[in-house]
């Protein structure tokens, strides 16, 4: 997993996967999520994309993901973490298509909403 936003980068924000697990990297700190915590609130995100009403909050192994609707952003945290992450959802969506692939999904997101072949 290797994520870098090169044009505009608003959140400061690195995301990348290495031994230690998914690092993101805010302000020059890095956090680090055990990969398969991370990839399963992306893929329970990504899944859920099209009409999911419970989409305000995903929470999988002392990982949280929530919307802020305050300032229009979701919010990561992780058991252990001194503070969260806010992430915009153009973040989210670019993790998701650039890993269905290695995730084995088609097509980003639609064949696991609706179950395309």
């Amino acid at each position: 997993m290797s994520y870098i936003r090169s044009l505009s980068n608003p959140e400061g924000l690195y995301i990348w996967g290495d031994e230690k697990g998914a690092a993101i990297c805010l302000e020059g700190n890095i956090h680090y999520m055990p990969i398969p915590v991370f990839e399963t609130l992306l893929k329970r995100w990504w899944a859920n994309y099209f009409g999911f009403t419970d989409r305000e909050e995903i929470k999988y192994q002392g990982a949280s993901l929530s919307f802020d609707n305050a300032i229009w952003k979701w919010v990561l945290s992780y058991e252990g973490w001194e503070r969260e992450i806010d992430l915009y959802e153009t973040t989210l969506t670019h993790l998701c298509v650039t890993n269905c692939e290695r995730w084995g999904w088609k097509t980003p997101g639609r064949n696991k909403v609706f179950r395309d072949e």
